[in-house]
């Protein structure tokens, strides 16, 4: 059994590396028929890792499962499908908070991080507030939600400074969506915002996977 185990988790792994490859080697291209599943693959590929190594640890696969959904949402060229993507990587964020926020820690590096995570997001808002429009408060919902999960991987006891750079990562890339959207273009931008999307939630898998037992 621990052999077939061994060769899953392996072929996950090499999945999510080949898919996440061949997206961002097509990242800057056209939309085309199935970019939302080879999109998809490897975070699905990380929700079935998560599920088969960390049983204890469902909130990360449920997490993942809800990203997934984002993905194929904000792919889809369809209208209208902004907003329910937004809806589902709150989800996703909402399971991250509640798995990394267990009996609260501060130490002076993390508060650093928090601090400069806080201060990024709200200078952030004020440069996108003037652009928003009626898009005001899901932004900022979604804003105060992704800075509340950076806050718990920074305050969690049982966190790791491996869980705290994916949280960091998922804020830069999330920042690399709106920026272009509705301030400014930046070349590229595509690219690196699932390059840093896909290396944020490989940092938080692995992260959970390396978190301190909780007692």
């Amino acid at each position: 059994m621990e052999k077939e185990k061994n060769w899953l988790n392996r072929f996950l792994i090499t999945g999510f590396i080949v898919f996440s490859t061949v997206f961002l080697a097509f990242s800057n291209s056209e939309f085309y028929t199935l970019s939302w599943l080879v999109k998809t693959v490897p975070i699905a590929c990380l929700a079935l890792f998560a599920f088969l190594n960390m049983p204890g640890k469902r909130l990360l696969g449920a997490g993942l499962v809800f990203s997934g959904i984002g993905d194929i949402l904000l792919e889809l060229p369809v209208e209208g499908l902004f907003e329910a993507g937004m809806g589902a990587f709150i989800l996703a964020h909402l399971c991250y908070i509640f798995l990394f926020l267990r009996k609260p820690r501060l130490t002076l590096m993390r508060a650093l991080v928090m601090g400069g995570m806080a201060l990024f997001t709200l200078e952030f808002a004020a440069k996108l507030y003037p652009a928003l429009g009626p898009m005001k408060v899901p932004i900022f919902v979604y804003l105060g939600v992704i800075l509340a999960m950076g806050v718990s991987a920074c305050l969690g006891l049982y966190t790791n400074g491996i869980i705290i750079a994916g949280a960091v990562l998922f804020i830069v890339s999330d920042a690399l969506i709106a920026y272009p959207m509705f301030v400014a273009p930046i070349a590229h931008s595509s690219f690196w915002v699932m390059f840093t999307y896909y290396a944020a939630q490989a940092l938080l898998t692995y992260g959970t996977l390396k978190m301190k037992p909780q007692r």
